[in-house]
């Protein structure tokens, strides 16, 4: 996976906002380091209104690429011969669904193990995380955005 420093908005940023490259140039595009990007350069930048959206266009072309980058890796795991490969995400999805409605009915039933209030926080994050990957990311993939037609 490439570094925002190795991208056409890396460059873009070295140029034109240096001191915004040099705390994000060695993160990962997909990791949420854009919208930290798009905030630092709203904020105090010192880019012209022109730069900005010079920057906004790049910075929406980088989200496509991703989304494309996505799209490829699923593609390929949906036509690989392996069994795991093509059933990975969905076994992952349902065995989160699975221990959620386990923890319900731990609560429902009051049986006595609580569970640290850490682990729920981080368990809210990765279901979230995997749902909202698994359902929403594959409802685009299949009704296009306008953008990608």
């Amino acid at each position: 996976m490439e570094k925002v420093r190795d991208t056409k908005l890396g460059s873009w940023l070295k140029d034109k906002a240096p001191q915004v490259f040099d705390l994000v140039a060695d993160a990962l595009p997909d990791a949420g380091i854009l919208g930290v990007v798009k905030n630092l350069i709203e904020k105090d930048s010192g880019l012209t209104p022109e730069q900005k959206l010079e920057f906004t266009k790049l910075e929406q072309a980088e989200r496509v690429s991703l989304e494309n980058n996505i799209t490829e890796r699923w593609t390929a795991d949906v036509s690989s011969k392996s069994w795991l490969a093509r059933n990975i995400r969905p076994a992952i999805v349902a065995t989160l669904v699975l221990f959620l409605l386990v923890f319900i009915l731990m609560d429902t039933l009051a049986v006595g193990y609580e569970v640290r209030d850490v682990w729920v926080s981080m368990y809210e994050t990765i279901l979230v995380t995997a749902i909202g990957g698994y359902f929403v990311v594959r409802t685009i993939d299949k009704n296009q955005l306008p953008w990608q037609r």
